[in-house]
Parts: structure tokens; C-alpha cells; sequence
């Protein structure tokens, strides 16, 4: 059972929905569950998911007597043909595991498998289409001068506001008050000649922390590097610059 953070938004997909399902099938099949697998929040497209690996880790050493593997749709395990072809189909076969979709084809014969390949292209080509639209749509994000990415840099938060005349709500990305001044003094230091290890341990000894660990080395270099035009009110995104609408900390 598997569901990504943007199919639980947009389709409202839920574990509870899908494991119902796949029960039901089980049960009207007669299989015994032995045990049930979630990767909650996780793309098909990347096969590095923790409970996926631990299934197959339990065929290859026959844990929970399992014989068959039950999913709702089958791009719930994978949405990529070359990966089903070369990793779950000669895998399954070798320790005898049939895989089975609660809501799809099961045929075995050549015009059955013919079809499975055909969903497992489907999603596929669902997933592709939706990379590129998200890519498409970070990129007129950037244009307007909003920061496209998740994590906002540090010195920087976000700040959920309430929009007027309205019940819903938007997050914008302001200066952190308890650390932007830090910021400011990377910069001074830096520009008074200190290397990266120097400004980490002044600003460490000031009380200046990040993801609860005091300021280092990799930080500070972070910090002018990476993030450095973000702090004068601009940002990169896919090797291109853009004006942001987000409030500067240094002037340029």
C-alpha cells in the first residue's frame, strides 16, 4: 500500500481505502494476510522505499510464508516498465510469488500480461507528465518572484498569513528575527577577511544554531555560497536568477 503526499491532495487516495480493498480481494481469493506493507508518502517512481524493500527482503528470505503479494493498482508498487521488468517480475518468479492487483487485470496468458505492461506504461506516462507539469509550474512560480523551493533558506521563514475576505490561507517567506542578524554578521566577518572556520566559531560562541546544532564550517559556507543572493532579495532556480518577492536581509 502506498500513497504520495501530492496523490493523497489531488485524488484523495488513502492507505485505509486501498488496504479495505486489498483485504476484501483477499479475502474473496482466500488468501490468508500475513502481513501488510505502507510506504506512506513516497513516489512509485523511486523503488528506495523503506517497506517495498523490506517486502522484497521478506520474498528472498521466505518470511511470512508469502505467496502472493496484493496491491491496489499496481502502480501503487511501481511506476516504471523498465524497473517492473528487471527488478519485481524475475524477482517474484524466482521465489515463487504471484502479484496481484485488488482492482485490475490478473490474467496470466500473453494477452493478460500484455495489459499489465500497458498499466504499468500508463502510470508511467501519468508520472512523467505530472514531473514535467510540476517543473513547468515551479518555473512560472520563479518568474513571479516566489522562492520555488520547500525549505526556505536559513535566516529565513515561513509565515502563514489568512487571505482577505477569505477562509484560506497562504504561506510567504519573511526574515527570521532570531537569526537574521547572524546573517548580517556572516557577511561583515567574511568580508573583514575571517575564513569559513573562524566566522563558524565566532557565530557558534554568539548563539548562533541551525536544525539545533551550533554553526560550523558547512554552514557558513552555505551561507555565502549557496544562499548568498537570496539575502539581497534575489534567488536561483534551474541555473537561472530571479527577482524574488521576499524581503531582503543584506542590500546589495
Amino acid at each position: 500500500v502506498r500513497v504520495s503526499t501530492d496523490e493523497q491532495a489531488k485524488y484523495g487516495y488513502s492507505i485505509d481505502m486501498q488496504q479495505n480493498q486489498c483485504f476484501n480481494f483477499a479475502q474473496k481469493e482466500g488468501y490468508i494476510i500475513t502481513k501488510t506493507y505502507i510506504d506512506d508518502g513516497y513516489t512509485a517512481r523511486n523503488i528506495n522505499r523503506p517497506q517495498f524493500k523490506k517486502l522484497l527482503e521478506d520474498i528472498k528470505y521466505k518470511k511470512n510464508n508469502i505467496n502472493a503479494v496484493i496491491v491496489w493498482r499496481c502502480d501503487r508498487m511501481v511506476r516504471n516498465n523498465a524497473i517492473y521488468h528487471s527488478e519485481i517480475v524475475p524477482k517474484f518468479a524466482k521465489y515463487g510469488v504471484v502479484l496481484l492487483s485488488a482492482t485490475e487485470n490478473n490474467d496470466i496468458s500473453p494477452y493478460g500480461r500484455y495489459i499489465r505492461n500497458t498499466q504499468i506504461n500508463n502510470a508511467e506516462l501519468e508520472s512523467d507528465l505530472t514531473s514535467i507539469r510540476t517543473i513547468e509550474n515551479l518555473k512560472e512560480k520563479a518568474r513571479q518572484g516566489y522562492f520555488p523551493g520547500s525549505i526556505p533558506p536559513v535566516g529565513y521563514m515561513r509565515e502563514k498569513i489568512n487571505k482577505k475576505n477569505s477562509s484560506t490561507s497562504k504561506k510567504i517567506i519573511k526574515p527570521d528575527p532570531e537569526k537574521a542578524g547572524y546573517i548580517k554578521e556572516v557577511f561583515k566577518l567574511y568580508t573583514a577577511g575571517y575564513s569559513y572556520k573562524e566566522i563558524a566559531a565566532k557565530l557558534a560562541k554568539m548563539g548562533f544554531t541551525h536544525n539545533n546544532k551550533p554553526c560550523n564550517k558547512k554552514l557558513v559556507e552555505n551561507i555565502l555560497t549557496v544562499y548568498d543572493i537570496f539575502y539581497i532579495g534575489k534567488f536561483r532556480y534551474k541555473g537561472e536568477i530571479y527577482n524574488g518577492k521576499h524581503e531582503a536581509i543584506l542590500t546589495p
